[in-house]
């Protein structure tokens, strides 16, 4: 089975999936909802969305965006039930994205762009370098497998034959 053909990858769904297949898939993906928030904040889409909602379109111009690619975008919010769209073409915010609103008390944007930053997340995708055992250790040029830390004692030169 390919992660689209799980119910809940396949239907957009927003609800738990069930089992520890599902859980997994869920861990693997959670970063996906992370990002989609931090642009949110970035974007100021809660801002954009509170009042009478938007368009695509509205919101684009606003941030100097493309209008299609901020149309898939707010489909990747309503996913998540940031927005929601009653005829596809104007999206408004719910009370999840009220929480990243500027002008909210106790806003959370602040939050959502420090937790998607790359200077944040960067240093978990580290875990498997620092998990790896240390090479071993090189013994020190000085020592000498015969001595008690004095150097090997020194050969006499070979003399030449003589003739």
């Amino acid at each position: 089975m390919t992660l689209f053909e799980h119910d809940f990858v396949a239907a957009g769904s927003i609800e738990r999936p069930v089992g520890d297949t599902g859980r997994m898939l869920q861990m693997m993906t959670g970063y996906w909802v992370t990002q989609v928030v931090r642009t949110a904040a970035e974007l100021r889409i809660a801002d954009h969305l509170h009042a009478d909602g938007a368009t695509p379109a509205e919101v684009a111009e606003a941030e100097s965006l493309d209008p299609e690619a901020t149309f898939r975008f707010l489909r990747a919010c309503a996913s998540l039930g940031l927005a929601v769209s009653t005829d596809g073409k104007r999206f408004a915010g719910t009370p999840l994205l009220d929480t990243l609103r500027t002008d909210a008390p106790g806003s959370l944007r602040d939050l959502a762009l420090w937790g998607g930053a790359e200077s944040h997340w960067l240093p978990w995708g580290g875990w498997r370098t620092r998990s790896a055992p240390a090479p071993p250790r090189r013994k020190p040029l000085s020592a000498h497998p015969s001595s008690t830390g004095s150097p090997p004692p020194r050969r006499k030169p070979r003399s030449s034959p003589t003739p």
